[in-house]
């Protein structure tokens, strides 16, 4: 089974997901990471556009985790500590399958929620698609991560416990440089 990659990336101020080189940076990843794991890469920001969600897929955490060693990747680290707040990153790797087509690869809204007492979260009317699922590295108890896809924003209104983060970065450019040599293409 596939897992779901979910990184929540604080930027540090004055940078928004408008600033140029924060979106350069962003595009750079989403070609590299999809390149060398074969499944899209997708961005959501807050309505601040302060904090990004990227959400993607992998074989297993195993897969990921050798993308996170390799040396390309320290480097494009490096080329972030200006723009995001690393002690305040959060990585979850979810046992949520992900799916390279589909409604959750379509969204231009996504909801985000973390329940860590039983009960169900209301993703409201509207969504595409949802699921829910433990963070594979986290103790048990930790809580449960939901995720629901919306293909244009639901209204505000109750059912809704889901914050609601839009779709950035749409396209991939093909960036060049000396990054992409511990990157290989498929």
């Amino acid at each position: 089974m596939t897992i779901t990659e979910l990184a929540i990336l604080p930027l540090k101020p004055p940078h928004t997901v408008h600033t140029p080189r924060v979106e350069e940076l962003f595009q750079m990843i989403q070609k590299r990471q999809s390149d060398w794991s074969s499944y899209p890469v997708l961005y959501f920001s807050d309505e601040a556009g302060t904090t990004i969600y990227l959400l993607s897929g992998w074989e297993s955490v195993a897969a990921h985790q050798e993308l996170m060693k390799s040396d390309g990747n320290q480097e494009m680290l490096g080329l972030f500590q200006e723009y995001i707040d690393l002690e305040k990153l959060k990585l979850r790797h979810l046992d949520i399958p992900f799916e390279k087509e589909g409604k959750l690869v379509e969204a231009e809204f996504l909801g985000y929620a973390i329940q860590t007492e039983g009960g169900e979260v209301e993703v409201g009317e509207g969504h595409t698609w949802k699921a829910g699922g433990k963070d594979l590295e986290e103790e048990a108890g930790s809580g449960t991560h939901h995720i629901a896809a919306y293909s244009q924003a639901p209204v505000d209104g109750p059912g809704h416990a889901v914050k609601l983060h839009k779709r950035v970065y749409h396209h991939a450019r093909n960036f060049g440089s000396t990054l992409d040599k511990d990157i290989p293409s498929i």
